[in-house]
């Protein structure tokens, strides 16, 4: 698709700013890769991975996008197509589908606005733990110096 692209546009504006302006807006393609691409034909399994590709998208669509690489490697069979389950998998990652996992779903629909507290290393080096509310100096201070409450000696 690509070469037939720059064949009809080849004679006016040249092959190296066509495939320049199509690797900028994302769609890699080297001079060099075009004149091979024209020297050589299309391989044959090049060509049955294209429709193989084109196939798996169908039952995808067909079955609302929910079958993973199992479920439409099934799918495949039951249409007479004869696919292996690994490729079925390598298939999908090229057409950029996925299927319906299982389990419970975690929607985001918006971000987070709460503050977290502040956290600092525990001395005991058990992991995190909220800052004293009261401020103070070093530990020492803390310990000796500002208590949250008084003691009462009853005898």
């Amino acid at each position: 698709m690509i070469i037939a692209y720059i064949d009809e546009h080849k004679d006016r504006f040249g092959i190296e700013p066509i495939c320049r302006l199509l690797s900028q807006h994302g769609i890699q393609i080297a001079p060099s890769t075009y004149h091979a691409r024209r020297t050589e034909p299309v391989i044959e399994a090049e060509l049955g991975g294209a429709y193989a590709v084109n196939t798996l998208l169908d039952l995808h669509r067909a079955n609302r996008g929910v079958h993973g690489s199992r479920t439409g490697w099934h799918a495949l069979r039951r249409a007479g197509h004869v696919v292996g389950r690994d490729q079925v998998a390598r298939l999908m990652r090229i057409a950029g589908v996925e299927g319906i996992r299982r389990g419970k779903h975690h929607t985001i629909t918006t971000q987070g606005t709460r503050k977290r507290p502040e956290t600092q290393i525990s001395s005991t080096g058990s992991g995190m733990r909220p800052r004293p509310r009261i401020s103070g100096g070093s530990r020492i201070s803390f310990m000796y110096g500002r208590w949250p409450g008084s003691f009462t000696y009853l005898s």
